[in-house]
């Protein structure tokens, strides 16, 4: 006699113990974070309350001392000294160097720069061999389109040098970088 293990009702069956534990499992989680969301809310709840309560007993007395005018003028320099640094720390120092290298002729030798902080000024002090090249310098300055309005502001004969260089000083526009 064989025996036939295929089930052949036309309804499906499932494991009722399995999904009992699941939706105890699920319900027991949802419960712990209910119980977790209503503490947190019963202490800032609390929080709250105390903040209120101090606000209110004092409105006029500020927990801080009222600056003096040396204090207030101590804070300011604090202040700008940090303004400075952020506005020197937004301007591309290489890039510009860059374009001054790209720009600055063979024989022309540049000894100091100094960027004007308010006026995008660059005043450039440097030698150069002859004064054709100072001339060409302020050429390509002009033609570079990053330096505006190259101004020769002086010129020198140093004679203390054996191969009587001309020394000079330029002003300029430099564009934002």
């Amino acid at each position: 006699m064989t025996r036939f293990t295929i089930n052949l009702s036309t309804q499906t069956t499932f494991d009722r113990r399995s999904v009992n534990i699941l939706c105890s499992a699920l319900l027991f989680s949802l419960s712990f974070l209910l119980l977790l969301n209503g503490r947190n809310l019963f202490i800032t709840d609390a929080a709250l309350t105390r903040m209120n309560r101090q606000m209110e007993a004092s409105p006029e007395t500020s927990p801080l001392p009222a600056l003096t005018d040396k204090d207030m003028q101590a804070l300011k320099s604090q202040v700008d000294f940090a303004n400075k640094l952020i506005y020197k720390k937004t301007k591309n120092m290489l890039l510009l160097l860059n374009h001054l290298e790209q720009v600055t002729p063979e024989g022309v030798v540049l000894t100091s720069l100094h960027p004007a902080e308010k006026d995008g000024l660059l005043k450039l002090e440097g030698n150069a061999r002859n004064f054709p090249l100072i001339q060409t310098y302020l050429r390509k300055l002009n033609a570079s389109g990053v330096f505006r309005e190259p101004l020769l502001l002086s010129q020198t004969l140093s004679n203390n040098s054996p191969n009587q260089e001309i020394g000079f000083s330029i002003s300029c526009k430099v564009s934002d970088l």
